[in-house]
This record gives C-alpha cells, structure tokens and sequence, in this order.
C-alpha cells in the first residue's frame, strides 16, 4: 500500500513539474501579479522565477507593474493559474522589500531597475513612491542586462560583494530550492524552516537546498517543536489579507490617472500619510513608520 501511494505521488508530481515546465505562471510577460496576493509579484526570467512581496502597507498595481502605496486595482484570484508551479526547482520567494532613500530613481522612468553598487544580489526599484530595495532569495545576483535575479554564473558585470556560494539549482531535485540558510554537507541535515505563506507547510533542508514538506491533512508545522502538529497546538497562523485603503470621492483627484504623475496631496491632520489620487477618489496612504510625506518630491522620507 505503501509502495502504491509513493508511486502515485511521484506521477503526480512528474505530471505538475511537466506542466509548469510547459506553462508556467509567467505566459510572456517578464513580471505579473501574484494570483492571489495584491502584495506581491512574480519575476519570470529564463533560468529563474522568483517572488517577491512588496514593502510593508504597499500593493502591487498590475498597470505601472511596481508597488504602491495604493491598491488601485480589485485583487482577483486567478482560479485558472497554474500554482503548482510553485514545485518547479526554479521558483523561489524572497524577502519583502524597503522604501529606501536614492536620487537616481528621480532621473529614471517609472518601473526602472538598477542594481545596488554596494552589493550585487540586491536592487532597486523605482515606483510612485519612492524606490524600493529588493534582495535577490538564495544564491541569486541581479542581472542588468536582463534586469531579473539570476545565477551568479549568468551574472557578469558585477563588482560589488554578492551572497556566498551555494548549490545550482541542478544540485536541488524535486521541491527543493537553493537556500542559503542551509549548510552542506552535513553528517546529518536537521534543519527545518517554516513556510512564509502556508502553516500547514514547512521546508527541510538537504545539503543547501530547502525542500518543501507537507504536514498532514489538519495539521500544522510547529517551528517551535519542529515538527506538525493538530492545527489548534501550532503556534503558525496563516497570514490574514491587509485592509484596503480608506478613499473618498474628492475634486482635485481627475478622473483619469496618470500613472507617470500621479496626484498626490498632504493630509490636512498629520504628516506620516498623504492622499493619492484614484480616478475621482482621494486614498488615504500611511507612509512606512518613522517616515513623513515630502510635498515637495512626493515622497514618504
């Protein structure tokens, strides 16, 4: 019986790797939105797919394909995409990004990319807001020439110190990542990491790479006892969707947006959050704790 159940999880995960492989998430487009999460976006290069969740109380918009302080689109959930892409060796999550400070997104166009000078596996990204600094996951470098996190081996130009070296994704088989959290060549791989998005979930490490597990129907990975456990004794809680911003029809906000110049205005009781404008309704953005909005460069700083 146990034989049988093997073999049939192993059909099934060949026939999802088969069909990831041959459609993937990415169609043609070089970044899209998530298919269920307004957080987030997937970055599709031709060795590497990778996700990547947008600075904290920011929104992927699908239009100007950056984040922003404001959700202008309804978030659909794409019933039809293909998820178990996710078991693709290649498809990776990173880190959420950070609202940084950088002058050189003022003398770019809206949605550029460039990497960081002072370390090759991180880059920047210019949106409505400001720009944002994202960390390539695992081994990965920013490429310029094709403007994706890619292999080290693929990256040439780079000068600047990027992560240590780890397992190519040829070296990791199955559900399993490279990961730098990881070590190699363990007597014995103990190691085990919660899922960023799913309690019921959890990876384990092999030799540098992470590889996805699943807990049994009910149960939830304990990071804590290491190990799963009946839902109710884990102390994992699924993420809860963030709140949409607060927005209210007002006549300085145009009907039509203008995604290169949008209209942002100060908020008449405080400084940490502005307005921005959204086809006629004016949304109330905070600005990330600590930072207050700039009227003069329409920035959070």
């Amino acid at each position: 019986m146990v034989i049988k159940w093997v073999l049939g999880v192993f059909a099934f995960t060949v026939g999802l790797q088969n069909v990831a492989e041959s459609a993937g998430i990415c169609g043609k487009a070089a970044i899209r939105r998530h298919w269920s999460d307004c957080r987030k976006f997937v970055e599709c290069g031709e060795e590497t797919t990778v996700v990547f969740i947008c600075p904290e109380r920011s929104f992927f918009n699908p239009v100007t394909l950056v984040c922003d302080f404001a959700m202008y689109h309804e978030c659909l959930v794409e019933n039809d995409a293909n998820i178990e892409y996710f078991g693709s060796r290649n498809f990776m999550e990173a880190k959420p990004g950070q609202l940084v400070m950088n002058g050189r997104c003022n003398e770019l166009r809206l949605g550029a990319k460039f990497v960081n000078p002072d370390d090759c596996s991180q880059f920047f990204h210019c949106s409505p807001s400001g720009p944002m600094l994202f960390q390539c996951p695992a081994s990965l470098l920013f490429n310029s020439r094709l403007n994706v996190c890619d292999w080290p081996q693929n990256v040439e130009d780079c000068s600047g110190p990027g992560p240590g070296p780890g397992p190519s994704p040829d070296e990791c088989e199955g559900y399993c990542i490279p990961d730098l959290r990881c070590p190699n060549n363990c007597i014995f791989d103990n190691i085990f990491l919660p899922h960023p998005g799913a309690c019921s979930s959890y990876f384990a490490c092999e030799n540098g790479c992470a590889c996805l597990r699943q807990c049994q129907n009910g149960f939830f990975w304990s990071h804590r006892l290491q190990r799963c456990v009946p839902s109710y004794e884990s102390e994992c809680e699924n993420p809860i969707p963030l709140p949409c911003p607060v927005c209210v029809r007002d006549d300085r906000c145009p009907l039509e947006d203008d995604p290169d110049n949008p209209v942002q205005l100060p908020l008449p009781d405080r400084c940490d959050g502005f307005l921005k404008c959204h086809q006629g309704y004016a949304c109330v953005i905070d600005c990330p704790v600590g930072m207050n909005f700039n009227q003069i460069t329409g920035q959070c700083e």
